[in-house]
């Protein structure tokens, strides 16, 4: 509804002059309608942050308080995935 309401003040600017009295008024209406789409912009743009926020936060608060339980899985699936490159020695000296 917004933006169509913009764009027919537009259309008024257009086809006016720009002394006449309709389009001083045409774009003073577009000029309070472009602050209140940014205004509208800004409110999104912070919701999306804050909502990033929160599950950054979660996220975080999540791992750290279960690290307990994924520790140990961590850990050995790192040692299997290090042992193919361990190799003994000892296999290719002869004493």
């Amino acid at each position: 509804m917004q933006r169509q309401e913009m764009w027919e003040l537009l259309d008024v600017m257009r086809t006016h002059n720009p002394e006449d009295n309709e389009y001083k008024k045409a774009f003073e209406a577009y000029k309070e309608l472009h602050k209140l789409e940014m205004e509208e912009a800004k409110l999104r743009s912070y919701k999306f942050g804050r909502v990033a926020d929160i599950l950054g936060t979660f996220g975080l608060a999540g791992v750290v308080l279960t690290h307990e339980y994924w520790t140990p899985v961590t850990s050995s699936w790192a040692r299997n995935l290090t042992h193919p490159f361990n190799h003994n020695d000892s296999s290719f000296i002869n004493f």
